[in-house]
């Protein structure tokens, strides 16, 4: 599980370990990134997966496991959520896990960025 900062810094590390894969817990990533507990009705508004220090994270841990053939996966609420669908969808994630009330807008928001990437890709 790719949960703190070190995790996603260190996934080359991990991958020399041999594992197949790694998933993204958002909650805590992002909770740890930004030290910010969203269960902390003072700081809970700051809480945010989607903030650049969280995206660049995923962003680099994706990249790097995809160059070293380690599948990636995320797991938490903020796969439910479009901005985030299409930013990993845009990074090349391997699957997601959803809200089991949000599983179809998931597969819909991913089949239609998909179907952006290959159109932007002929064009």
């Amino acid at each position: 599980m790719v949960e703190t900062p070190a995790s996603a810094l260190t996934i080359d590390e991990l991958a020399g370990t041999g594992i197949d894969f790694a998933s993204f817990g958002t909650n805590d990533l992002t909770q740890y990134t930004l030290a910010v507990d969203r269960n902390n009705e003072h700081v809970a508004d700051r809480f945010d997966e989607l903030h650049p220090a969280v995206l660049s994270l995923i962003e680099t841990t994706i990249e790097t496991c995809r160059e070293l053939g380690v599948d990636t996966s995320i797991c938490g609420q903020a796969g439910s959520k479009p901005e985030m669908v299409d930013f990993l969808v845009e990074q090349g994630i391997s699957s997601i896990s959803a809200n089991i009330d949000a599983v179809r807008d998931v597969q819909h928001e991913v089949k239609r960025k998909e179907q952006r990437i290959l159109l932007d890709s002929v064009r």
